[in-house]
């Protein structure tokens, strides 16, 4: 393999491990802000009900959640396989590769669990009061 062919791979792999560390986060994010203007939406004096496009604001809710959950699962496989890829190697670059997966798996680990809990909200909330 040539340099020139080298250097893109190797960034590609550093943008994806990243994506694998900040995945969860970004997820969570998305689910939070998206979710919040969902709400906003369908419970807004201006609304006829707490419907949008025909489907109650529970169910988008899950469908969101379940969006943002599969990104995170996702997240965590990429961080799984740069640890399995780089185990075992005493050149620092891959050690730095197996840190940034386990603290990208722990990290996701946990937005794993946040996402869950804003998906059950729905079931004891109410929306709209």
């Amino acid at each position: 393999m040539d340099r020139t062919t080298a250097m893109p791979r190797r960034a590609t792999r550093g943008k994806l491990l990243w994506g694998g560390v900040l995945g969860g986060g970004l997820a969570w994010a998305g689910q939070l802000v998206v979710g919040y203007g969902i709400e906003e939406i369908a419970c807004s004096s201006g609304s006829a009900g707490s419907d949008i496009f025909g489907i109650s604001v529970p169910t988008l809710i899950y469908v969101l959640s379940a969006a943002a959950a599969a990104a995170t699962i996702a997240a965590m496989a990429v961080c799984m396989l740069a640890i399995r890829a780089a185990r075992g190697s005493s050149n620092y670059r891959d050690e730095r590769i197996v840190f940034m997966g386990v603290t990208g798996l722990a990290a996701n680990l946990l937005f794993l669990a946040i996402i869950g809990f804003v998906a059950i909200a729905p079931v004891y909330l109410g929306s709209c009061r």
